[in-house]
Formats: C-alpha cells, sequence, structure tokens
C-alpha cells in the first residue's frame, strides 16, 4: 500500500518522481507478479482518492495521468486506517507494508503498525517528525534529475 501525501507542499514533479522510483523497484524486484495489487492512497486530512494497481502497466498509466486531489492539512492516520480495515475485512489478505511519501509536517499513528512502515521525506522534508518505529527514507535532489 502506498500513501501519499497531498497536502499544499507535495505536488507534481515530487509525486510522479516517488511514483517512479516505486514502479522501478515493483518491476525490478518481481513484486508485481507476487503482491499484483497495489492500492494507492491520497491523503491530506482524510482519504481524498485510492487506486488499485495491478499490472505494470496501470502503473505506468497511473503516472502519466496523475491527477493530484486534496490540498488542505496532513493526516497520514486515515491511510492507515484504511489498511487496517481492508486488512480485517479480509480484502488484503498479506500486506507486505505501507510506503507514505510525505514532507514529514504530518500527524502519525501513536504507535508501531503491524506490518512494515516506510516514510518516504521530500528533500526538504522534517525526518525530525516522523515516528522512530518506523523506516525513513529521504529523497534527495539527485533523485528528480534523471526524469
Amino acid at each position: 500500500m502506498i500513501g501519499i501525501d497531498v497536502s499544499g507542499s507535495v505536488w507534481g514533479p515530487t509525486v510522479t518522481r516517488f511514483a517512479q522510483i516505486v514502479q522501478g523497484v515493483l518491476c525490478n524486484e518481481g513484486l508485481f507478479s507476487s503482491a499484483p495489487r497495489i492500492r494507492i492512497i491520497q491523503c491530506d486530512t482524510q482519504i481524498v482518492a485510492e487506486d488499485v494497481i495491478d499490472t505494470p502497466e496501470h502503473m505506468r498509466k497511473w503516472i502519466e495521468g496523475v491527477r493530484i486531489h486534496g490540498g488542505g492539512g496532513t493526516d497520514l492516520r486515515p491511510v492507515f486506517q484504511r489498511a487496517d480495515e481492508l486488512v480485517e475485512r479480509n480484502e488484503i489478505n498479506d500486506l507486505n507494508g505501507v510506503v507514505c511519501l510525505t514532507d514529514g509536517y504530518a500527524s502519525f499513528p501513536k504507535c508501531a503498525t503491524p506490518y512494515k512502515t516506510a516514510f518516504v521525506l521530500t528533500p526538504d522534508g522534517a525526518q525530525n517528525l516522523v515516528p522512530p518505529w518506523a523506516m525513513t527514507f529521504m529523497l534527495e535532489e539527485d533523485d528528480f534529475k534523471s526524469t
């Protein structure tokens, strides 16, 4: 599951480049065959869009036509509530983890999740605000040079 912070500070090229990086990892690692359904959830203070991606081609089309919704504050807890709901309803049988793109200025779950969690921060992100129980990665300006 992928969460995207769509507050006013996370938009356009940052989301596109992040999605391209994720697509590259999924294809290179063969994860589309072992985990064919990937949910991309856009969230500001609530979930504003949810897409299900099931093939590399579908991911490519999503990236090419991505439309960012939202623009308000940032509360990523609804992404995790949605993940828990989908697991509870058996719509996701094996949640491998949740990866969220954010600038770090967000409300996060207070407690560790039962699945792997990573926050990918924008180049100007606030790493010190991310909960210590999650993995944290920082996008660098160089990540955008190959777009």
